[in-house]
């Protein structure tokens, strides 16, 4: 059998893609910043499901559910629509610097993009100043309770006070910030006892609190674990990808693909089958781990783990190669899949995930060529995001098969067109239905999206309605 392996593209080799594609950037793991599946994120650490006292009985939220304060609901209009920070936010900067109880200025992804500005006095008297000076501008005047200053030191005391509590204080991070009026704690190992420490010293104040994922127990690389032996670990190999070999041809041949420096292990192919895994890190965060090689049902996944978690990891992708030897006993009697992780993100890459439509449970067992391709996961839903600016082309992967009605959210929006696929784009659909084409973002006189392929271009204006789930074939 030939090996099963190929190359995907590394992190900001791939363009972005519409509603129904994934780019080359995958999330961050549950368990590390980073990860088999993606590269690391400067602000990648999880937040752990930290389970009680998020029913609502605990008076500290989550972060993500506090939003950005806003001003009253009459100050809104339907327009303008800011798409790309186009509003005149330096001017209103100016311009609020000079007014009494100036606070802060951003940009509300809520209310259409606007600029808001933070007054800690004065907001009704401010927000007929702002219609005034910036007539037809989508700008208004919120309300603060609490300076950035105020929460600042609410968040040094914070920090000072529960970071020795913990048992990894270099992970705890506290700031505040005036747009949301709290100041945001992130804690590793939200445990019952750090949540009532919390609530005696700090019950009452403006905080949020979000539970970081504990760090992996401390040790070396584990030769081996249930059902399986480590073959390979190595630096380098192929990124975002995942390979197999059910017998010792297959093996040598994923051995020299890989461009593993070690002798090629002798295996024995009537007990088991050879898995690779290409794992990704941050060169801030290299110190990672396979911890398992899990089987669950039909599929088959690697723990791999950030043995020193950071509060910050860099985004450069650098390689590192696993391999294992799994016992046939442990896969199923039927179809399965190899991922990188135990769920791949919207954006994984086909060679995340490898489907092997053979019973390999069988001693010796070898699959055709055509029973083992790498696919994307079916189940996912394609809304991918990307962000532009205005006049800036670039391109773009659309997948027809679901139509072209709907481009994706782009800058946070939803665009839509009525118009048909022009003939001249047919003919360069792939075979798995995706299209190349090239995007320029426009905002004057009014936001539309231009999306050109062989002269033909088609025009996507706003949607004012949510892009609907694709069922793709």
């Amino acid at each position: 059998m030939a090996a099963v392996a190929v190359a995907v593209a590394g992190c900001g080799q791939a363009p972005e893609t519409s509603a129904g594609s994934e780019t080359a950037a995958a999330s961050a793991s549950s368990t590390t910043t980073a990860t088999a599946g993606g590269a690391a994120d400067p602000d990648a650490e999880t937040v752990a499901d930290d389970g009680a006292g998020r029913d609502g009985s605990w008076e500290f939220p989550e972060c993500g559910d506090v939003p950005n304060l806003s001003a009253p609901p009459e100050a809104y209009r339907d327009k303008p629509v800011y798409v790309a920070d186009e509003g005149p936010v330096e001017e209103v900067r100016a311009w609020a610097e000079t007014q009494p109880g100036y606070e802060t200025i951003w940009i509300d992804a809520d209310h259409l993009g606007w600029i808001s500005v933070g007054f800690t006095q004065g907001a009704d008297a401010r927000q007929k100043d702002l219609e005034e000076e910036f007539a037809g501008a989508g700008v208004v005047a919120v309300p603060i309770e609490r300076t950035e200053a105020e929460l600042d030191a609410l968040a040094e005391r914070v920090y000072r006070e529960l970071a020795p509590l913990v048992a990894e204080p270099h992970r705890v991070t506290a700031s505040g910030s005036a747009s949301t009026g709290v100041a945001a704690l992130r804690v590793p190992g939200l445990t019952d006892e750090i949540r009532g420490e919390i609530t005696k010293r700090f019950s009452g104040e403006p905080l949020c609190v979000d539970g970081l994922e504990p760090a992996p127990p401390p040790g070396p690389q584990p030769s081996g674990g249930d059902g399986w032996r480590l073959l390979a670990d190595e630096e380098g190999g192929e990124s975002w990808l995942v390979g197999l070999a059910a017998d010792a041809a297959g093996l040598a041949e994923l051995w020299t693909e890989i461009g593993l420096a070690a002798p090629v292990p002798e295996v024995d192919f009537d007990e088991h089958v050879v898995v690779s895994f290409g794992a990704v890190y941050g060169s801030s965060c290299p110190d990672i781990r396979l911890d398992d090689v899990v089987v669950d049902g039909a599929v088959v996944y690697p723990e791999i783990v950030l043995v020193k978690p950071q509060t910050w990891c860099t985004l450069d992708a650098n390689s590192h190669t696993y391999v294992v030897a799994l016992e046939r006993s442990r896969l199923p009697s039927g179809p399965f899949v190899i991922q990188l992780e135990a769920e791949l993100s919207e954006y994984a890459q086909p060679g995340e995930r490898l489907r092997v439509d053979a019973d390999l449970s069988k001693p010796g067992a070898v699959p055709d060529p055509a029973a083992a391709r790498h696919e994307k996961d079916p189940s996912k839903p394609r809304k991918p995001e990307t962000h532009t600016w205005p006049g800036q082309s670039r391109p773009y992967l659309v997948d027809t098969r679901c139509g072209i009605e709907w481009l994706g959210e782009v800058n946070d929006y939803a665009w839509r067109t009525d118009e048909p696929m022009p003939d001249e784009w047919e003919e360069s659909v792939d075979a798995d239905g995706l299209l190349m084409v090239t995007m320029t973002l426009r905002v004057d006189p009014e936001p539309l999206i231009e999306v050109e392929l062989n002269n033909r271009t088609v025009v996507y204006k706003l949607a004012d309605a949510e892009i609907p789930e694709c069922e793709q074939p």
